[in-house]
């Protein structure tokens, strides 16, 4: 194992909460909800309405975590990037919680940890920035996609490649200037808890909670667009889920800036060995 996995490793290993800071974008879909339950268990309640549920995907671009500082970002030398896709919202009474049907990331630390310590459906992906074409009044020229820079003009269109495997691109983000202006970027300072489920996978067999407690500067904003080709080789229907969900009808679209992120340590929901240990004494 490399030196430098290592230490990530042993960065997430020193426990719990794991703290993160950096910036994203969330948000929030109409998803079906006949899409979503393929990727939700059986033993938790969608939360849904005239056959929609609320999903969408959760994009962020972290400076910091619990392995310390990243240098300054750039093209050759990525920070932790995320995308996390939200299949739809499970009740857990007296509230509810998101459920993520894929987590994309480009560090093998994070998505290790994600995998083992959280239950999540981790994969490693790639994360490119375009070079993209800008519109103005003096012409068109090239420039690269600067993640939430504010120094820019009002026509540009900004574009990130989600990329897994060898397939290149296997979708991309479209984002609107509104999203990175310095008006939308210092929202109001907010604290809250966004709760989530995980669990279900080979890995992590139980069905987990836990919860990521963010302080950080929110504003809307006008919603990304997804786009994705109509044909990716190797992949199966719940791959083409995911683009579904990411490309289905956005409500809201909220940036976080200035974002700390505290992730605590998931607890046991619902233990599958103890209802598997029941269902053999009921047979």
């Amino acid at each position: 194992m490399a030196a430098e996995e290592k230490k990530k490793i042993l960065g997430y290993a020193a426990g719990s909460p794991w703290r993160f800071a950096g910036r994203a974008l969330y948000q929030m879909h109409l998803v079906k909800a006949e899409t979503a339950r393929r990727h939700i268990p059986g033993e938790l309640k969608l939360v849904e309405a005239f056959g929609y549920t609320l999903g969408g995907f959760f994009l962020a671009h972290y400076n910091d975590s619990p392995v310390g500082p990243f240098d300054e970002w750039n093209v050759d030398d990525p920070e932790i990037e995320q995308l996390v896709v939200i299949a739809g919202i499970v009740w857990n009474p007296p509230t509810s919680c998101a459920w993520a049907a894929r987590v994309l990331v480009n560090d093998k630390g994070a998505c290790r940890h994600g995998r083992m310590e959280v239950g999540l459906p981790s994969q490693l992906a790639s994360f490119s920035h375009p070079v993209i074409s800008v519109r103005n009044k003096g012409g068109t020229h090239q420039n690269r996609f600067n993640f939430f820079n504010s120094d820019i003009k009002e026509e540009e269109t900004h574009g990130l490649d989600v990329s897994r495997g060898s397939f290149n691109p296997w979708c991309r983000i479209s984002m609107a200037h509104s999203l990175m202006n310095e008006a939308t970027r210092k929202g109001p300072p907010l604290n809250f808890c966004l709760p989530s489920f995980s669990g279900n996978t080979r890995q992590q067999p139980n069905i987990l909670k836990y919860s990521c407690d963010l302080s950080c500067r929110v504003a809307a904003s006008k919603p990304a667009s997804i786009s994705a080709p109509e044909h990716i080789p190797g992949s199966d229907h719940l791959d083409a889920d995911i683009l579904e969900i990411l490309s289905s009808k956005p409500v809201l679209a909220l940036s976080f800036e200035d974002m700390q992120m505290a992730v605590r340590a998931p607890t046991v929901l619902i233990s599958k060995q103890a209802a598997a240990v029941n269902e053999k004494g009921a047979g």
